[in-house]
């Protein structure tokens, strides 16, 4: 190691001492520095030991909900908490137990469960700005306007100096405003793509410029795994396709294999696709796949995949895969993040096909 002079800044300015001065004056200010160190340090260790004392007089079932929960293995958070609510006594534990079970809810999409755990945690007064929100907002995912303005307004009056108040209350009254007004479009649910699973994710396929061919993502069973999520306790995900329908049901094309549904009469306008078929096992595998698009011309396909490897920690990426007649070729990776802990998905493609936009959790993001 090179020799030569350094020094502490906020030591002082040690003008005329001699160089015994300066390095007795060092030394007192570093043995004093390393002794309120040695002090903090043993003070935050205390402080640890108390912490960890605390955290092990939880209810061990307690302390296993929070290990699933804080692996957002929600699904599974989900049991052992509605466990853990009968067993304590605690009504201050109870509390944190249903503000949990609420937001494991809210994370699998089961907004009316979700609901009604905030609503038990307000009642025992865990009166967090995060429990009032939790109710406005599931309220409001449900299209309960008008209940969800009154939860967005008792939140306002908790919390006068948080924003996302007015904003729920903004938002619920132009909600309501929509709801009246006449549009020359009709909504309704595609319940020849949909399933009691989750299906998310849909793009158009086939020939370019047309629209009689769709991908979608779907959790439902049947699938080509057999794991389940552990976030949403469901499959994992999967790519398939179908066919839009003839006015009569009948399939436009000889080649699909996909049986049409039974027809609903009350949804015969918007229930116009053949039932969904899984994309070959060149592009589907046992991990999550989803999240497709393409290119202008539909020959190159991008879709998210979410490796699931035991005792690894690996985020999401990007594939492509082209189309040749009916065949998907092997797809390849496209490399953007170095760390594969890190996730990178739901892509979409610019109209020149030069740029790929896409979600990630990228260092400096």
């Amino acid at each position: 190691m090179a020799e030569g002079v350094f020094f502490l800044r906020g030591f002082g300015y040690f003008s005329g001492l001699t160089p015994y001065a300066l390095l007795h004056a060092a030394m007192k200010k570093a043995l004093y520095l390393f002794t309120l160190l040695l002090f903090l340090g043993s003070t935050v260790h205390v402080f640890a030991q108390d912490a960890e004392g605390e955290e092990s007089k939880r209810p061990r079932i307690v302390r296993q909900g929070d290990g699933f929960y804080d692996a957002k293995e929600y699904a599974q958070a989900i049991k052992v908490y509605k466990k853990a609510y009968s067993k304590v006594k605690s009504r201050t534990e109870k509390a944190e137990i249903a503000f949990r079970l609420g937001e494991c809810y809210r994370y699998t999409f089961q907004y009316r469960a979700a609901e009604a755990q905030y609503s038990r945690a307000l009642k025992m007064k865990l009166e967090t700005p995060e429990a009032y929100l939790g109710v406005a907002e599931m309220l409001k995912y449900q299209s309960e306007y008008e209940d969800a303005l009154e939860a967005y307004e008792d939140f306002a009056r908790a919390f006068p100096n948080d924003d996302r108040g007015p904003l729920g209350i903004a938002s619920c009254r132009d909600a309501v405003a929509w709801q009246k007004s006449l549009t020359r479009y009709q909504v309704g649910n595609l319940t020849s793509l949909n399933s009691s699973s989750h299906e998310f994710g849909m793009t158009f396929s086939g020939r370019p410029e047309t629209y009689e061919e769709v991908l979608l993502t779907s959790m439902r069973e049947g699938g080509i795994g057999r794991k389940k999520d552990g976030w949403t306790g469901e499959r994992f995900s999967d790519i398939y396709s179908a066919e839009r329908l003839n006015a009569d049901g009948s399939s436009r094309s000889k080649r699909r294999r996909g049986r049409a549904p039974k027809a609903d009469p009350s949804a015969a306008k918007v229930q116009t696709f053949s039932e969904p078929v899984l994309l070959p096992e060149a592009v589907n595998t046992e991990d999550h796949e989803g999240s497709p698009v393409f290119d202008q011309r539909r020959r190159t396909m991008y879709f998210t995949r979410c490796m699931d490897v035991r005792r690894q920690q690996l985020g999401c990426a990007i594939y492509s895969t082209r189309k040749a007649g009916l065949t998907w070729q092997e797809p390849q990776l496209i490399v953007i993040a170095t760390d594969s802990s890190k996730s990178v998905g739901h892509p979409a493609i610019s109209p020149d096909d030069q740029t790929l936009f896409f979600a990630g959790d990228l260092d400096g993001s």
